[in-house]
């Protein structure tokens, strides 16, 4: 039967949808999607997306003879209407279970303290850029012309970034922190006016144990989850998300180009989005590339579905490699391949293209990587956060613990792993 998963607060949302959609009985919607429609739903009034994402749904599950629908909803506390009980989320859920047929809600809960480290480690990337590696650093610019190209294939990759300090202010931290970190009570019995079926997953436990937890919310959903290909693969980590937030977009000759690979690069642009728009009319197409775990390539869904590049790119990344204890590679957003004529498809999926490709970008990656890896690490952290600032976050995060642990104890709620 249909499933939802719900991140009740940093807990490991992209793990969860991965490793549903290395599921082979089980149709797993990417997260932003749901988010999209629930969105709409909640905020713009609007229940069309959910009747389009529920027809198709229906056609997918003919299509795949009754496989059950796997939803992780990624942005529920800042997407879901205050208070939590609000007519319209409960609305939401109804249709969620109705129009979805989705019958069993598995709330993510984490503990408090890590909780409250990872969000304020968040607050704290999203003042710093969002793990983006910025224009000037080390190469890695907004957009990049065919002059540039010798030297990016040269040793110098260029000089160190320039310096830049992070002086979080208690109202930039603090931000919607009530939306984001409070409150489980008001969580669960929201939930429950909607689902029977209704489970905490502990978040500590999917970290130790992560086979046995993926098979305890099936049992519990009825939906054997017997796929693990990727259950202890590291998929939140610092590595993941300087990933995730530093695609690679190129510019290629719209028709696919002429003569050999290596005239051809001299031909080609490398543009993101400001520049997109500039060479546009000069008959270039644009692919988006990232760097990402081999086997985790063809299972993430977040902003459209890659195609794996079949180029091994491990010892190009040393660091990565090592930080994951995986092979790295890169893959190309199918999108904008579908978009491509055939000549431009060819030219950009070409064996010799894509070694070209790990050749120049994977050093400048790589000297990214390791500058920004630290740089989060040793100075984006809890020691810089104001005093202040952690008093509002622990205040109101002690009085929900009390309240979960009364709901515990009076056996309020029921355990994923409960017999």
């Amino acid at each position: 039967m249909s499933f939802i998963v719900v991140n009740t607060g940093r807990a490991a949302s992209r793990a969860f949808a991965i490793n549903f959609s290395a599921q082979r009985n089980v149709l797993s919607l990417p997260r932003h999607d749901f988010d999209r429609v629930a969105k709409a739903y909640l905020q713009e009034q609007s229940d069309e997306p959910m009747k389009r994402l529920a027809t198709r749904l229906a056609a997918e599950r003919d299509a795949a003879a009754g496989a059950a629908v796997g939803i992780v909803f990624h942005g529920f506390r800042p997407l879901m209407l205050a208070p939590f009980d609000h007519p319209q989320n409960v609305a939401f859920l109804k249709d969620v279970r109705t129009r979805l047929g989705v019958e069993s809600a598995f709330l993510v809960v984490r503990d408090y303290d890590g909780l409250l480290l990872s969000q304020l480690n968040r607050r704290l990337a999203h003042l710093a850029g969002n793990w983006a590696f910025k224009a000037g650093h080390i190469s890695w610019r907004d957009a990049y012309s065919s002059g540039d190209l010798d030297a990016l294939q040269s040793d110098t990759i260029g000089g160190p970034p320039p310096d830049y300090e992070i002086k979080p202010d208690i109202e930039g931290l603090t931000e919607g922190v009530w939306e984001r970190t409070g409150r489980f009570a008001s969580i669960w019995r929201l939930f429950s006016q909607v689902f029977d079926r209704l489970y905490i997953v502990p978040y500590e436990l999917f970290v130790k144990e992560p086979d046995a937890t993926i098979r305890a919310i099936g049992d519990k959903a009825g939906t054997p989850l017997h796929d693990h290909p990727l259950s202890s693969v590291k998929l939140n980590s610092l590595s993941n998300r300087l990933m995730i937030y530093n695609p690679i977009t190129l510019n290629v000759p719209a028709d696919g180009g002429s003569g050999s690979y290596k005239r051809g690069w001299k031909d080609i642009l490398l543009p993101q989005r400001a520049a997109r728009k500039r060479y546009k009319s000069q008959g270039e197409a644009s692919v988006r590339f990232r760097f990402e775990i081999t086997d985790v390539i063809e299972h993430c869904k977040d902003w459209g579905t890659f195609i794996p590049s079949g180029v091994d790119c491990t010892h190009q990344l040393p660091e990565v490699s090592a930080d994951l204890g995986q092979p790295i590679s890169f893959g190309l957003w199918r999108d904008q391949l579908d978009l491509l004529s055939d000549g431009a498809r060819k030219y950009v999926m070409d064996p010799v293209f894509l070694e070209r490709f790990a050749e120049v970008f994977a050093p400048i990656f790589r000297a990214n990587y390791v500058f920004f890896r630290r740089r989060y690490k040793e100075e984006i952290n809890l020691r810089t956060v104001p005093d202040a600032a952690r008093k509002i976050y622990r205040d109101g995060i002690a009085t929900d613990m009390r309240e979960y642990e009364d709901m515990l104890a009076r056996k309020e709620v029921k355990s994923v792993f409960d017999a």
